[in-house]
């Protein structure tokens, strides 16, 4: 012990790796195994500090001797292989050391070494399901969701697609209203040829996740791969009401209904967005779908098409494209418009008599000299804005009490009961005697532990079946209340015994 107290005196003095190391040795001689472990760490810390790893790692490794189980020296041992770039021994030693810490119960730093691990070894998928195990045991739901998440991706990229599914599914179980998962799942269901499944999934998570422009447009995409065409132009409409400038929904709800000969809409369509789609279309479809909507709009048409031929260099096309639109704006009373295009044309075809002809009497005469030319629009002529609506952006109905019921549904599925129960609780004022409400009313009720309700949905539900003649059900619901809450006050002593008797 003398020995031990001049060394430790000598030692505070003058810091040295190797005194510490001997004072450890002195501890361990003694029985001492605690101190003589705080020594070799010392003594570790100091040729660290001064850059010895070697040294540091000798002394790491003999604490280890001591005490196998030694947490911040498996931990420092790591770092160092870490830095050696030897990662499947920085990874061995940071497991021993989160195995240590978890014996310890210290879980903080038991979570920050398995981000170091994952960090080293990021596509590792035993490594990440033993984290999100581990998360799980802690009550972390998010964090071994995140995880499931991550194994799902891993997997999809190797190609391990029912793998992949098994741990999207895990996600959702975990994080209903994680709609990366749902729609990862979703994916994976379509790749491996179950589209039936990809759309009920998707046709669930349009409730869950109704304000999604993603989720609607991905049940938009399924149900007219399914043939299930009026819900996907439902749910096309839906996206465009969100956001109105929307390409691929406005475009996908344009083929179809050119697919149904509906041009107008499909132009009411097109239209919104036609100056995002061509850039991207080669030169000849650009041309044939703008062909495909001359009539409906041959002024808009005619200006693209006049830009994609100048694109183009094709010049005669260009001059054809210019005399067409000046002759609808001559028609239409637009003098202006319609000798600027003729203007430009005849800079192209020079010896066109007909251009010159159109242009002498535009500049030589007024427009109302002009024989044959025909008055403007009248206002009356011109359909209001709100006529011409399309369908997707008109007035949203009211939700019929069915629908509601199937979103509930889709809720409940889902354990969100919070969610269910909003939504029927609307409809109480809209259908009071209604008995599929409150019977979902009273399962929600039962299911959150809100007896005082629980038991006023039976009393409803009794008095319902009474008044349609079925007394046994109605006998039933009262058996149900009383179940749930024998003490009720709103259930008579002599009554609920009668009851009970004739079970």
């Amino acid at each position: 012990d003398k020995a031990i107290a001049e060394w430790e005196k000598i030692v505070k003095e003058y810091p040295d790796g190797n005194n510490h190391n001997f004072i450890g040795d002195l501890y361990l001689k003694k029985g001492d195994k605690k101190s003589a472990i705080d020594s070799y760490h010392k003594a570790a810390n100091f040729f660290r500090h001064e850059g010895f790893s070697l040294k540091t790692i000798a002394l790491l490794k003999k604490v280890l001797t001591v005490n196998s189980n030694d947490s911040d020296a498996l931990y420092a041992l790591g770092e160092l292989s870490e830095e050696k770039e030897l990662i499947t021994d920085a990874i061995k030693y940071y497991l021993a050391a989160a195995d240590s810490l978890a014996k310890e119960g210290k879980k903080d730093k038991l979570f920050g070494i398995y981000e170091k691990i994952l960090s080293l070894s990021p596509s590792n998928i035993s490594l990440r399901t033993k984290v999100a195990e581990i998360f799980l045991k802690e009550g972390l739901k998010s964090d071994a969701a995140k995880e499931y998440m991550h194994i799902a991706r891993i997997c999809s990229d190797k190609g391990d697609i029912q793998k992949s599914i098994e741990y999207y599914q895990k996600t959702i179980d975990l994080q209903p209203l994680n709609q990366d998962a749902v729609l990862g799942l979703s994916f994976l269901h379509e790749k491996t040829g179950n589209l039936e499944k990809a759309t009920e999934l998707m046709k669930d998570a349009t409730v869950l996740f109704h304000e999604s422009v993603d989720v609607l447009m991905r049940a938009a995409e399924l149900t007219l791969a399914g043939g299930d065409i009026g819900n996907s132009k439902a749910y096309l409409a839906r996206v465009i009401e969100k956001d109105p400038q929307n390409t691929k929904a406005r475009r996908l709800l344009g083929e179809i209904y050119l697919k149904e000969g509906l041009k107008e809409k499909a132009w009411q369509e097109y239209s919104v967005v036609l100056d995002e789609i061509l850039p991207g279309e080669t030169h000849d479809y650009a041309i044939q779908l703008l062909e495909s909507f001359r009539e409906i709009d041959p002024v808009e048409t005619g200006k693209r098409l006049i830009s994609l031929y100048k694109l183009i260099g094709e010049g005669p096309r260009v001059a054809e494209e210019l005399t067409s639109l000046g002759d609808i704006y001559y028609e239409r009373g637009g003098q202006n418009e319609a000798l600027a295009c003729y203007d430009e044309a005849l800079e192209l075809t020079p010896d066109n008599d007909y251009l010159h002809e159109r242009i002498a009497e535009l500049k030589g005469e007024k427009p109302d000299e002009i024989a044959g030319f025909p008055e403007p629009f009248a206002p009356e002529a011109v359909e209001t804005v709100e006529e011409e609506v399309s369908e997707h952006l008109t007035m949203k109905a009211e939700k019929t009490v069915d629908e509601i019921f199937s979103d509930a549904d889709v809720f409940f599925k889902y354990g969100l009961l919070f969610e269910a129960q909003k939504r029927l609780e609307g409809l109480k004022l809209r259908v009071p005697d209604n008995i599929d409400l409150h019977l979902r009313l009273k399962s929600i009720y039962t299911d959150i532990e809100d007896k005082e309700s629980a038991v006023t949905e039976c009393l409803i539900l009794s008095e319902l079946y009474r008044r349609g003649g079925e007394d046994e059900n109605s006998q039933k619901m009262l058996r149900d209340a009383y179940e749930i809450s024998p003490a009720d006050p709103r259930l008579p002593e002599k009554e609920g015994a009668d009851i009970i008797e004739t079970t």
